[in-house]
């Protein structure tokens, strides 16, 4: 979730969503936790009440070192199936650039309200005609180089990225978990405030 090409990077955006999410849940003085999560638990807050709870959530979504570089959403979703035991409202924010999870995260759809919410820059959806770059992975510590200015790999890539978001809402879809995308550089407030006045027009004619 680190990779940024435009302001602000994925990072920055998961936090701004966690704030406003966090804050949401403090103002209907509902509780609220945390799982962070790489391919192993990073952190985790229990739900609680509270204006100093969503600071504390702020402020390990915004400084929190992650000691592992690799993500795994399996681990995360096992996790959360294991900890949470009263029905919940739970979001999960991730690029879901992952494999693996299905069965989990179907099993936690079972229990609870899941909203999936995925953050992905805009490079991640088109790629940017720039000449040659190195990209760099950060969860693998690989850099690789190539021509993005080769109409070729720009329409493959946009044909792969258009199929794999299709897959995805389509999976979704199929186990009743809510899904929203968000581009690092759009506006998430307007984007969030529409998604959930139609999710609650949705749950009130009861589709």
């Amino acid at each position: 979730m680190r990779f940024g090409t435009v302001q602000p990077k994925k990072q920055e955006r998961v936090a701004e969503v966690i704030a406003l999410l966090s804050f949401s849940a403090l103002s209907n003085n509902d509780k609220v936790g945390l799982i962070m999560f790489s391919d192993q638990l990073e952190k985790y807050l229990p739900p609680r009440k509270g204006r100093n709870k969503a600071l504390e959530i702020l402020r390990d979504v915004l400084y929190l070192e992650p000691v592992h570089k690799n993500t795994s959403l399996l681990q995360a979703l096992t996790f959360a199936n294991h900890i949470l035991k009263k029905r919940s409202v739970v979001f999960i924010l991730s690029d879901f650039m992952d494999s693996g999870y299905d069965k989990p995260l179907e099993i936690l759809a079972q229990k609870h309200d899941v909203i999936a919410i995925q953050v992905l820059d805009e490079a991640e959806l088109r790629l940017p005609d720039a000449g040659v770059l190195s990209l760099y992975d950060p969860e693998t510590g690989d850099t690789l180089y190539c021509n993005t200015s080769a109409k070729s790999l720009q329409n493959n890539y946009e044909v792969r990225v258009s199929k794999q978001q299709e897959k995805l809402a389509k999976d979704l879809a199929k186990i009743k978990v809510d899904y929203i995308m968000l581009r690092s550089m759009d506006s998430h407030i307007k984007a969030l405030r529409t998604f959930f006045e139609q999710r609650r027009r949705r749950l009130r004619e009861g589709r």
